[in-house]
């Protein structure tokens, strides 16, 4: 049936056919024994606990199907449709009595301070670096305020113990996820990405891939992995190896003003111009207006690198926000290179 958030235990008219424990990305792959196939009817029945996140079958309408033995891919029985749902009991994040661990030494653990930098890059600080990737961020999403402090922190750390000057430093923006909201300043995840967009603006030879254009509402590891590749080698290429041919990034905000009742709102890197995805009109944008209240904004391109962003309740404007929410599917701003624009808030 494709992947299932979490866990789940899969049966074929009552008799269980497989199983599979908390592990949400994975794809499920089934065999039904061939003396429990009878002809008619009968009926799948999938036993899904979700411990967190989106739940369910999480795959794609073309994984969940049956392939009968020998026969081609072609001829699988689709399964993609309306299925009857059963709600069970609420997961309480009890997951049953767990025998006691053994005292363990402190510093042997993945998550104690400085272990996975003294297994993983420690060996390596004798060698030459030409500079380095860094993404992650999910685990920290409720931490905005201390990741603005500590990434600038590990940054300067590795420099430190290399020793070879401020080699470029790529940081991988989150990617959209969770389920969409139509509040314009949901903050969320997008107050973690403005701390990766802090530290890539106060540390310097640093670099920001942005992902808001690339991401699944129920998975937390985009599968697109491919466009993040591509934007960081573009970067890496532009940075590093003299590439002025490519783009560094996609626009960042540089500076605003209030003119009237709209802002005006500049950028970097816009390219030959700003425009919205695929040419639709810029979407994405929220104006605050002197009562306090915010809108979805109206955009205009007034300028190779600057839009004005207004609405007509918002009478003298007080702040703009753009793709300040964990999933902003209606955020398109790109440059002429197609690149997203970052998030960002003028308040």
């Amino acid at each position: 049936p494709g992947a299932i958030d979490d866990a789940d235990i899969t049966y074929w008219d009552g008799e269980e056919i497989g199983r599979t424990t908390n592990q949400h990305a994975v794809p499920r792959n089934y065999v039904i024994p061939g003396d429990q196939v009878q002809a008619g009817e009968a009926t799948i029945a999938i036993a899904a606990l979700d411990t967190g996140g989106a739940g369910g079958i999480t795959g794609s309408a073309g994984s969940i199907k049956i392939l009968p033995a020998g026969a081609k891919e072609g001829e699988a029985i689709a399964l993609a449709g309306t299925w009857k749902v059963h709600r069970g009991n609420e997961f309480s994040g009890d997951r049953g009595p767990s025998p006691p661990s053994k005292p363990q030494a402190p510093g042997r653990k993945a998550s104690d301070p400085g272990v996975m930098f003294n297994a993983m890059l420690s060996p390596f600080v004798h060698y030459g670096i030409r500079g380095a990737i860094w993404y992650q961020g999910e685990s920290n999403a409720g931490q905005p305020t201390e990741y603005a402090e500590l990434l600038p922190l590990m940054i300067g750390s590795w420099r430190e113990a290399w020793g070879q000057g401020d080699f470029p430093f790529g940081i991988v923006q989150l990617a959209a996820f969770k389920a969409v909201s139509d509040n314009p300043i949901q903050g969320g995840w997008a107050t973690l990405r403005e701390a990766q967009d802090f530290t890539h603006r106060v540390v310097r030879n640093t670099g920001l891939v942005v992902l808001t254009d690339v991401g699944d509402a129920r998975d937390i590891h985009p599968r697109n992995k491919q466009a993040v590749g591509n934007r960081l080698g573009d970067w890496a290429l532009n940075r590093c190896h003299g590439r002025a041919d490519l783009p560094e990034s996609g626009p960042f905000f540089r500076e605003h003003e209030v003119d009237g009742d709209s802002i005006l709102v500049q950028f970097d890197h816009a390219g030959a111009g700003l425009t919205g995805r695929r040419g639709k009109q810029i979407d994405g944008f929220a104006i605050q207006g002197s009562d306090g209240n915010w809108h979805w904004a109206e955009v205009e391109v007034v300028g190779q690198d600057r839009l004005r962003i207004s609405h007509p309740e918002a009478t003298a404007p007080t702040a703009v926000r753009y793709a300040w929410q964990d999933n902003p599917v209606r955020a398109n701003l790109v440059s002429s290179h197609g690149l997203p624009a970052a998030p960002f808030k003028t308040d």
